[in-house]
């Protein structure tokens, strides 16, 4: 891939220039095309709200001309951005309806693309079953149809998929596959097929390699293969530091760094592994998140958030003999060091730590609220609060 025409910056300027023309010459189809291809570009880069704007004209015009297919790219690229700010359930709904105009209109590529995000949607969502249907159905179309970026993003959420279910050895099967597809050989993982899988070369599907890398990190360390694991945590911080530095503008740097969720989890687990190389206790690593007095309802700055030393394991906990009860007496120490330091994790920040679901940290809330503790997270536009009894010993809720 020639990196001086496929820079982010290159690449936007092209499908401006390409706009204005497509306007020129009255090509509506084209219009539709280049206002999604920008916003998909865009949402890449964290400009969620330049992003909805190209995606919500594009969807404006082919439900006006009837360009069905361009209706069905909108409506996937729109759900893409709410996912990445937090919304994976009306994410879903949108490619939902994505899917059903694909398949009305036969397009298998668009397809395939819906399928591999309801299966993301799915797994934002903590349903982990779904979420391997929907990524498998997409990522054997995918691979059919020969398009890389939809089958790297399978491959990531299955790995991932998998590992949250603690199936270890599938997880990195498909983990390793994403990074096979950016070129970069494993040495036990081999294909499940003798079907030769694409490789990836464009601006879009290489943009994926830094997440790909961190998945695969995760599986691995998981796995307590940590040097291994640390190798493949530098590839994705070293390629993801490369791709800011095809931004220019050093507030779009930091957007991109920042505010998109795959990129903050690179940077935090290189943050956390800096840390522990400077002398940071054992079981303890540094997080970055929003401070406990920051807005709610639109991305957040940097001085909007804070610094943090989490404690995730610690000697102590080897009392807890019950999985979820010990789980659960960690959630709270997290929650109080996080208040102790100004900050208010979200429920993803605190799967993240613990390396668990969504969906088990929101079980693990509600039963510490129904015990009576008080749990301060940001969750979906407002911090919870429930009043913690006196006298209440520490001990959190089996079950």
């Amino acid at each position: 891939m020639n990196l001086h025409t496929q820079t982010y910056g290159y690449r936007l300027q092209r499908l401006q220039e390409q706009l204005a023309r497509q306007k020129e010459h009255g090509d509506v189809a084209g219009q539709i095309e280049t206002l999604n291809a920008q916003g998909a570009l865009l949402a890449m880069l964290g400009q969620y709200e330049q992003a909805r704007q190209r995606c919500q004209q594009a969807l404006r015009l082919s439900q006006e001309h009837g360009d069905r297919r361009g209706e069905a790219a909108s409506l996937s690229n729109l759900g893409v951005i709410l996912r990445e700010q937090g919304d994976p359930r009306q994410a879903l709904a949108l490619h939902q309806k994505a899917l059903t105009l694909a398949r009305e209109e036969g397009d298998r590529q668009q397809e395939a693309v819906a399928q591999v995000q309801m299966g993301l949607d799915h797994l934002a969502l903590g349903a982990l079953g779904e979420a391997r249907h929907w990524l498998l159905e997409g990522y054997e179309a995918g691979r059919k149809l020969g398009l890389v970026e939809p089958a790297i993003r399978a491959c990531e959420g299955m790995g991932l998929a998998w590992l949250q279910t603690g199936k270890l050895q599938p997880a990195k099967v498909w983990a390793g596959r994403a990074v096979e597809m950016l070129g970069v050989p494993q040495g036990e993982v081999r294909p499940a097929t003798s079907v030769e899988r694409p490789r990836a070369s464009s601006l879009e599907e290489v943009h994926h390699a830094p997440h790909a890398y961190y998945v695969y990190y995760r599986v691995l360390r998981a796995a307590g293969q940590t040097a291994e694991a640390s190798i493949y945590l530098a590839m994705a911080h070293r390629s993801l530091m490369e791709r800011a530095q095809w931004l220019q503008d050093p507030a779009w740097r930091e957007t991109f760094l920042r505010q998109v969720a795959a990129h903050r989890a690179v940077l935090e687990a290189w943050e956390a592994c800096e840390q522990r190389e400077r002398g940071l206790l054992p079981g303890q690593q540094r997080v970055r998140l929003a401070r406990a007095d920051a807005p709610l309802g639109r991305p957040l700055t940097e001085r909007e958030t804070v610094s943090v030393i989490w404690t995730i394991d610690a000697p102590d906990d080897r009392r807890f003999r019950n999985k979820a009860e010990r789980r659960r007496y960690r959630l709270l120490r997290l929650l109080q060091e996080a208040a102790d330091q100004g900050a208010a994790p979200t429920d993803e920040d605190l799967a993240a730590a613990l390396d668990v679901s969504r969906r088990t940290i929101l079980r693990d809330i509600a039963a510490l609220e129904a015990a009576g503790f008080r749990i301060p997270t940001r969750r979906r536009g407002y911090t919870r609060s429930a009043p913690r009894p006196e006298g209440n010993a520490g001990q959190p809720p089996s079950g």
